[in-house]
């Protein structure tokens, strides 16, 4: 059929028009067409039908409702261009830990690889947007049957489970010359035109780089993305993906200085504040230590290559930060680094052969970023992944929750009035966000801010003596 319409499309450029006015000669024109020699595949597909994927079967417009109240299963009507974001990708997970987040904090969530419908119920309830996670190949992206095949299938997929739009995690190398990096331009246009056509109130959000500088390969056209998408997730996080330097050694996962210096790079190419989420890490890096100099300050790591740099942080291993607080009780030593303004600690079980020292970040280091991101007037902040915190009852997992929720921005934190972090009395996250008119990585600035450091570990940032038994680990 849709090669039907293409023979008739191109019709009056084959006839003359007194002829194809006509509608005997039109047909006679697809008769004699159709019968003819067709063109190769690899004139009209830039590669061939095999490697595209296939059509999506038909779907139901929506999935049967399951709210308790009919509105929840309706997408929200709420502002796009918000400056108060707390986005947060949630991983599979159950009702008994989703529960546990803090729902006024949030705005908007990621299912990433699954759906809930009872978490959509929630976090309509809440007033919390709801986005599925979606990605691409690459070397499909350039043919246009596959990019109108892909709107297609998320865009429905969208519909079908009452969802508030769609998050793009691409994170694969592209050179600046490929043809596909265009292309992925081009898939976002489409896609952000599908879903207005759906719902003028869906959002699509895209993650890119914590910084715009070809991290990892990724060489994308983020001035022309930004055109389409109502949003970037800054990974704020694994900036030490690759290490350009001689010494392989473990390092903070998020120095905030370059993690903040990287955002500065996307507003200098005129994208604005108010597109920019910064993500930030709920989670840590585990180091096995070939080698301890330096007071236990510096840990030698295997050479780990990743995308052409012989070292990297996969030498380490990601571990939530619910598991590193309670590996932290039992630390040989506690660190504060200035240099990155992070926590650190080195660690060694009974069972293991080696010292490990774990880089993380806690709700000081958090804190910092958060201010980050309202001094440079961001749309808001975002945390891979809401679900890495205790999910237990007990009075440790609950104040665990509370530190790390609170330390985020409340809903107003851009407002004209003083920013305030902090949702339970008494929290120590629960300061002032004062308003910047300066970088935050001038000394000044940090020298305040380590004062809060030292509140929030007790002892002064640099090396404690704290020694904990020897335990076993699973």
């Amino acid at each position: 059929m849709e090669e039907i319409k293409a023979i008739v499309a191109e019709a009056p450029t084959m006839l003359d028009r007194r002829v194809c006015a006509g509608p005997a000669a039109l047909l006679l024109l697809l008769a004699v067409t159709l019968a003819g020699p067709r063109p190769a595949a690899s004139a009209v597909f830039f590669f061939s039908r095999d490697e595209v994927t296939p059509a999506p079967p038909p779907t139901p417009t929506t999935a049967p409702c399951v709210c308790s109240l009919a509105d929840w299963c309706r997408p929200l009507f709420k502002p796009k261009t918000e400056v108060n974001e707390v986005f947060a990708f949630v991983l599979n997970t159950t009702q008994s830990t989703w529960l546990t987040f803090d729902w006024k904090k949030l705005t908007t969530i990621v299912l990433f690889d699954f759906i809930d419908a009872e978490l959509v119920c929630h976090a309509h309830q809440n007033n919390v947007r709801v986005l599925h996670n979606a990605n691409f190949l690459k070397a499909n992206v350039t043919n246009a049957t596959y990019r109108a095949q892909w709107v297609a299938e998320h865009v429905n997929y969208t519909r079908f489970h009452y969802l508030d739009g769609i998050n793009v995690d691409f994170e694969d190398p592209m050179d600046a010359k490929e043809p596909a990096r265009q292309a992925f331009v081009q898939l976002m246009n489409d896609t952000r035109k599908a879903l207005q056509d759906y719902n003028v109130m869906t959002v699509l959000s895209v993650d890119v780089p914590w910084s715009p500088d070809c991290i990892d390969g990724r060489c994308y056209d983020f001035v022309g993305l930004q055109r389409h998408a109502d949003m970037f997730f800054v990974m704020g996080y694994d900036l030490r993906s690759q290490v350009h330097s001689d010494d392989c050694i473990a390092g903070a996962n998020a120095p905030l200085n370059q993690t903040l210096a990287g955002v500065r790079k996307y507003l200098q190419l005129n994208i604005t504040a108010n597109k920019l989420v910064l993500g930030v890490p709920w989670y840590g890096y585990d180091y096995p230590c070939l080698n301890v100099t330096n007071n236990g300050t510096r840990c030698s790591i295997e050479r780990v290559p990743f995308r052409k740099v012989s070292c990297s942080d996969a030498a380490g291993t990601e571990r939530p930060f619910s598991r590193l607080a309670v590996w932290s009780k039992y630390a040989l030593e506690r660190f504060w680094s200035n240099a990155s303004q992070s926590p650190y600690f080195n660690v060694k079980f009974e069972n293991w052969n080696m010292t490990h020292q774990v880089w993380f970040d806690n709700s000081t280091s958090l804190t910092y970023k958060y201010m980050g991101a309202a001094s440079l007037k961001l749309r808001g902040v975002g945390m891979w992944a809401a679900n890495f915190l205790a999910a237990g009852d007990s009075a440790e997992d609950r104040a665990q929750r509370d530190e790390m929720w609170g330390a985020l921005p409340s809903w107003d934190w851009q407002s004209s009035e003083r920013h305030r972090g902090g949702s339970a009395a008494g929290s120590p996250q629960r300061l002032e966000y004062r308003e910047k008119k300066t970088d935050l990585h001038r000394n000044v600035e940090l020298r305040l801010l380590n004062n809060v450091a030292t509140n929030r570990l007790g002892k002064s940032p640099g090396k404690t003596d704290w020694k904990g038994p020897m335990i076993k680990v699973k």
